[in-house]
């Protein structure tokens, strides 16, 4: 939900299993507009001298969101909305995870 209390997403992340804690990485938290990107400017524009086929760019997304559940998986989430996120199957229980930046 937004600050107005209007649904932004729903996502289901265990359906059985209940949530430990939840952990934001705080220096990359920064919640922004999704639907715009670094190429939708107007100012954009492809490079001259190159190959026919330009590269696809690299993103390095690193984990935003941690959420440990009560069977010891752990999800790393690359923002509030993830549907994919990376999930540690630990096998822990009772895990707390905290950000070390």
């Amino acid at each position: 939900m937004d600050c107005h209390g209007r649904m932004l997403a729903h996502v289901l992340l265990h359906e059985s299993d209940g949530i430990l804690s939840m952990s934001w990485n705080y220096p990359i938290f920064l919640v922004e507009d999704s639907s715009e990107s670094d190429t939708d400017s107007d100012d954009y524009s492809p490079p001259q001298d190159g190959p026919a086929a330009y590269p696809i760019p690299v993103q390095n997304t690193k984990p935003l969101l941690t959420v440990s559940f009560t069977s010891g998986d752990i999800s790393l989430m690359n923002n509030y909305d993830d549907l994919s996120p990376t999930v540690i199957r630990s096998g822990l229980k009772e895990v707390v995870a905290q950000w070390c930046t």
